[in-house]
């Protein structure tokens, strides 16, 4: 079953944003009369069917063109995804005769609304680890990171089992509501806890059924007890501290008597960290669709991140691997751009892949990458320069590592102190 959403929200979906007013009509129960206005102030009517669906809801929405959509209600809040690749959500309080409320698609972050609630922890962007279950019972992990674009809108990236789901949401009172699409448009309803946690249910367009899932803010600053494995197989233990300075992440491992710095970025529920010397870096690399990659990196002694892009020449298609030649261009964490190329090829040892930048007549940067679902992780910067990939759940954060010129990788993991 295909499934993409988490945060919380409750709304009902139907154009974008827009403030909508769904008044009862009196005939027909399930028959509501929708006016509303667009953002630049053209007004429209149109009407509205809701219908229920087992624990979930239909809704059908006519406004020239009919869309069809699945509802949650949280509270007093209803929450709509609607349509079909672009998938619209709307939150909606109920009032006396009907629903008030807002509604928005991706890449519209304006709405109109009374209240919102904060969800920030990092300049604007919430780092979460999510479970929860699918409607057929079976568990899911992972990660979901939720980034803050106006008062009241949200983009929300879930990454489990190897797959990332993207979705736009709206803050409504304590409830958050997102909308996923393509290829199934689905719907989250989130209620956000004291703790800041979120608890709430999903569903598809279509589905009688409705799942559970909760998500958790990630936090992984404090002392940490290490185990790990070496490359040759030998074992190693010690401390791992974890500080936050702005957008990164401060490293310091201490193993068998010996301080190692290293420099992180926390994307969902994947930390990752490059160690080594004073001119390593670390490049977190989401893969989209189209094989093109999207990431934040950042040097061991710096607080603020760049971007970076790489895109494939036109006409080219990626390999499985990703091995091949990218055309790349980013943002220094100073505000100026910058320019190159990326040629990615998989390493001997089967388990790496090796990254070599090129930027003008300067020397070519080397890096090591290891790629977990649809994220690619890197280290770079001179000989020995290695990069740590955690998962993080709420016990323990573990995961591999590899360092540039050694083959193959370790095995770490960091449980918090006694």
């Amino acid at each position: 079953m295909v499934r993409r959403l988490c945060a919380a929200l409750v709304l009902i979906l139907l154009m974008s944003g827009r403030t909508v007013l769904a008044q009862k009509e009196a005939a027909d129960g399930g028959d509501y009369y929708v006016t509303g206005a667009e953002l630049d102030g053209r007004e429209y009517t149109g009407g509205m069917e809701i219908l229920e669906n087992g624990d979930a809801f239909i809704v059908s929405y006519q406004l020239g063109t009919l869309l069809y959509g699945a509802g949650l209600l949280v509270n007093d809040v209803f929450a709509v995804a609607s349509g079909d690749a672009q998938c619209r959500v709307a939150a909606y309080m109920r009032s006396d005769d009907g629903f008030e409320g807002q509604s928005a698609v991706p890449g519209m972050p304006t709405v109109q609304t009374q209240r919102a609630v904060i969800m920030s922890n990092q300049g604007d962007i919430l780092d979460m680890a999510l479970s929860g279950e699918d409607a057929d019972g079976n568990r899911i992990s992972g990660g979901m990171l939720i980034t803050t674009t106006s008062d009241v809108t949200v983009n929300v990236e879930q990454s489990y089992g190897g797959n990332t789901f993207t979705g736009t949401g709206i803050v409504v009172g304590d409830v958050i509501a997102v909308a996923y699409g393509e290829p199934t448009c689905s719907v989250a309803a989130y209620q956000v806890q004291s703790d800041g946690s979120l608890v709430g249910s999903w569903t598809n367009i279509g589905e009688t059924r409705v799942a559970a899932e909760s998500a958790t803010p990630v936090d992984i600053v404090g002392s940490h007890d290490v185990t790990g494995t070496n490359q040759d197989g030998s074992r190693y233990t010690g401390t791992l501290d974890v500080s936050a300075d702005n957008q990164v992440h401060a490293f310091t491992w201490v193993v068998g008597g010996s301080t190692l710095e290293g420099v992180g970025i926390l994307r969902g529920n994947i930390a990752t960290a490059a160690f080594g010397g004073e001119e390593c870096a670390v490049m977190s690399y989401f893969i989209m669709p189209d094989g093109g990659l999207s990431g934040q990196w950042a040097f061991i002694g710096t607080d603020i991140s760049g971007s970076e892009s790489a895109l494939l020449p036109p006409g080219k298609t990626a390999a499985e691997d990703l091995s091949g030649s990218y055309d790349v261009t980013g943002i220094n964490p100073d505000g100026s751009d910058y320019a190159g190329s990326l040629v990615i090829d998989s390493n001997s040892d089967g388990a790496t892949l090796g990254l070599t930048w090129t930027f003008g007549s300067n020397t070519p940067v080397e890096g090591v990458g290891i790629r977990q679902g649809n994220m690619l992780l890197v280290g770079y910067g001179p000989r020995g320069c290695g990069i740590n990939v955690f998962s993080v759940s709420t016990d323990e954060m573990s995961g591999p590592f590899a360092q540039l010129g050694i083959d193959g990788t370790g095995t770490e993991t960091a449980a918090a102190a006694r």
